[in-house]
């Protein structure tokens, strides 16, 4: 039951298109939501593939939070 209501809270984040950025008080960036974007996994994997030839390194948890995509896509999407 508490899974159920905290995937509720998560999928309204997601549809309410909710970008959050909470700082301290020297101004640091202490907590961001990102927002995931449904997309089909073709257009990701376009998406990815832009990313990777604009950026010359990048983590994987960069691009899922810059992308706005769901990290295990971004995985799928690195490794085919």
């Amino acid at each position: 039951m508490k899974i159920k209501k905290l995937l509720c809270i998560v999928m309204s984040i997601i549809y309410c298109k909710l970008k959050e950025i909470k700082r301290s008080k020297s101004g640091e960036v202490i907590e961001k939501i990102v927002v995931l974007k449904d997309v089909p996994y073709s257009e990701a994997k376009n998406m990815v593939d832009g990313y990777l030839k604009s950026h010359e390194t990048a983590y994987m948890y960069e691009m899922s939070n810059d992308l706005g995509l769901d990290l295990r896509m971004v995985d799928l999407a690195v490794f085919e």
